[in-house]
Order: C-alpha cells, then structure tokens, then sequence
C-alpha cells in the first residue's frame, strides 16, 4: 500500500516520499489514493520542509476530495462541476512553487491518467443496467449525450492544461508531450457510435410504415448487439463490436434501400429551394452515413451542390451589392439590413457575421454529405473565397473605426478629445 511504499522509500535511502517523483505510483489507482498519498507524507516526513511541501498539495486537494470519494452518488451535471473544480485544483497544484520542488511532471500525468479511468468507470457504472438497443430512444439518445459531454469535458482538460496553460507558465513549464487521455476518448468515442446507430435506425422507423418494419425485421435487427458489451472498450473486445456492428448493417441494408426511395420522394419537394433542401439532408445526416444510402441518392445529392453553388453566388452577390453601395433598379442605394438602435459600423460586422455563419454552415454540411462529387473542389473554392472577403471586411470596418477613435480622442475639438 501507499504506507507502506514510503516507507520503503525513505528507508531505501533515496529521496524524501515527500520529494519523490514516483514513490507509490504502482499503488495510485484512483485520484483519492493520490490525496491520501499527500496526507501520509505531510504525517511521515522527517524534515519540516517537506512535511510542508506535502501539507501544500493536500491542501489543494481538499476541493475535490469529498466528490471523488462519492462520486457515484453524483449526477452527471454535478461531475461536470467536479471536472471543472479538479482543472482549477491541478491549475493551482501545478503553479504551486513556495514549496520546492514543483509538483512532479510523471506524478501529474499518472494523476490525470487514474482521473480519466475514474470518469471512465463512472460512466460506464451509470449506463450499465441500460438497455442500450431496445430502450426508448429520446433516453438513450440524452444518457449517450450526457456521458459524452463528461468524457469529452474531462479529454480537454488534460489537453489544455498541458499544450496551453502549463506549457506557457515559466515558473514550471510543462515540458512533456501534450496529455491526451485515451480511456476518456475512446469510450466518448464508442457512445458516440452507438448514438448514431440509435438514431439512423429511429429515422428508419420513423419513415417506413408498421408494414414495412415487419417485413423487413426491424425489430430483430440489433441480435447482433446482444453478445457484446458496448460499454467495454479496448483491443480485445473490439473485433468482437466491429463483427457486431457488420452484421447489423448487413441486417439493416434492405430497410436502407427502402428509406432511399422514401427521402428521395421526400427531396423532391425541396428541389427549387437550396437551404429548404439542404435542412432536410441535415435532419437525416445520421442516415446518410450509411453507404447504402449514400449512393443510392447521389442524384439528389448533386442536386443539392448545384442549389448550394447557387446560394453561395446569391450571397457573394449580397455582400458585393451591399458592401460597396450600388445602386438598385428601384434608384436606391445597397446596404446591410439595419439593426435595431446598433451604430452603422457595429450594424454591418454583425451583418458581415451573418453572412458568414451561413457560408461556413453550407461548407461544413458539404464536407459530410458531397465530399464524393466532382463539382464539390470548385464549390469549396467558392466558400473560402467569400469566407476570407467577409473576413477581410469585417477586419477593416474594426480598423477604420478604431483610427477614427483614436484621432477623436487626439483632437481637442472633438468631444472624445482629452486634450
């Protein structure tokens, strides 16, 4: 145990538990061994300094302490609190430097290893008696989402904390490779893979009729799923999830063709109107991933890069039109739509904004969906082009204006002058 790996060390003649950079890592499991280890050290110590060196860190510990030690009574939101209180508590941990030496660089990353396989493990123990493939899906879909949202919040911590904050602290540069937690990710990844089977076979459903799920065997379609642990996530187990998920795409294959002959009737109404069009692949994004479905709508998918080549035209035309001030066929003169009591400047960053929120949203929907067409390269041409023009725009409306401050506040006879 932990005691007894201090012992051993001090008795070993080597450095201090207090100093030591790996005494009784071999024995932390969890965040809570490693407070403890801090506790024992500050009782064991010989010398002064390094009982207070060890009393330090145990004192920072002690936000976390108590929610670490109870952590399966939390909620998912109360964990997401906790991660975020325990990236503050390893923040101040790391930067403490009255007591030297600084917190040791391998006793971190061990530390926010046994962190991640502790979400890890809550995750799992939260999910587990859930009936992952044949349970309402709105509670799936939220309990997916939920543990996804904690493995993810806990993968960025490690991650900032070592490639951003600590990196740039000079008192005690982290000086490692940027930390990326593979038990976190890994899972995160897998619930993610398990929603998105969930909801394109909830959208199947949802556009074949009782009939057709029948006769198809909807119902029976996840038996694959039935000898695997989806929760269970490493090298061993995951031929055995890959074979599962084959086999229940094979399963699913006439079901898909069916629903590509239904959302091709379903397209068809939006035809004439590119975003109309382009929101209704959006809400079928998880169908389209399957490959079955994928090719058997290639036709309306290149439909859709020819509305969407034509509404990236109507708003480079928008932003040409209204940024230079031309004049209109009625004898008026172009500009952005008008906000509500907004400056003119601050009025048309916001409308330049617009513009681009919309392009990046059409680029970033193209990137998933027609990423296989030919006329997709010229497209995305097309939207960085007007992406870096608003951009552009957006820079010197924000650089003229700020000369313009700046020479207000320079002139004695203006009221911003300070002269």
């Amino acid at each position: 145990g932990l005691s007894t790996a201090i012992k051993q060390d001090k008795g070993a003649g080597g450095a201090e538990a207090s100093t030591s950079e790996t005494t009784g890592l071999n024995s932390i499991l969890t965040p809570n061994d490693e407070f403890q280890f801090w506790s024992l050290a500050a009782m064991s110590a010989s010398k002064l300094k390094h009982r207070e060196r060890a009393q330090a860190f145990h004192g920072l510990f002690q936000a976390v302490i108590h929610d670490f030690a109870n952590l399966d009574s939390l909620s998912f939101t109360d964990v997401q609190e906790l991660i975020e209180v325990t990236q503050d508590t390893l923040d101040d941990v790391w930067k403490q430097t009255d007591h030297e030496p600084a917190y040791p660089s391998s006793r971190m990353q061990h530390l926010l290893g046994v962190a991640g396989s502790t979400f890890t493990r809550y995750v799992q123990r939260q999910l587990v008696d859930m009936d992952l493939w044949n349970g309402p899906y709105m509670e799936v879909h939220v309990a997916m989402q939920q543990g996804i949202t904690v493995l993810d919040k806990w993968t960025n911590v490690g991650e900032s904390l070592t490639s951003q904050f600590w990196k740039r602290y000079t008192a005690h540069p982290w000086k490692a490779d940027k930390y990326v937690d593979i038990h976190t990710s890994q899972l995160s990844a897998r619930l993610e893979e398990i929603e998105s089977i969930r909801t394109a076979h909830e959208q199947v459903k949802q556009l074949l009729t009782a009939v057709e799920c029948e006769e198809l065997g909807i119902a029976k379609s996840f038996s694959p799923f039935q000898s695997v642990n989806a929760l269970q996530y490493n090298p061993y187990t995951r031929p055995l999830w890959e074979a599962a998920k084959a086999q229940y795409h094979r399963n699913m294959e006439p079901a898909e063709r069916r629903v590509a002959t239904t959302l091709r009737k379903q397209f068809q109404g939006h035809h004439t109107h590119a975003y109309q069009l382009l929101r209704e692949f959006q809400r079928y994004q998880e169908l389209m991933k399957r490959p079955v479905i994928f090719t058997e709508l290639s036709r309306e998918r290149e439909t859709l890069l020819g509305q969407m080549m034509v509404y990236i035209q109507a708003l480079q035309n928008e932003y040409q039109t209204c940024s230079t001030g031309q004049q209109l066929p009625s004898g008026e003169v172009a500009a952005p739509p008008k906000g509500k009591n907004l400056p003119e400047v601050v009025n048309n960053i916001v409308w330049s904004r617009t513009l681009e929120a919309k392009v990046v949203d059409c680029e970033a929907s193209a990137d998933k969906l027609l990423s296989d067409l030919p006329a997709y390269k010229t497209f995305i041409a097309s939207t960085h082009e007007l992406i870096e023009e608003l951009r552009a725009y957006a820079r010197e409306l924000f650089t003229n204006w700020s000369r313009e401050v700046l020479e207000a506040i320079d002139s004695p006879t203006e009221p911003l002058g300070l002269q």
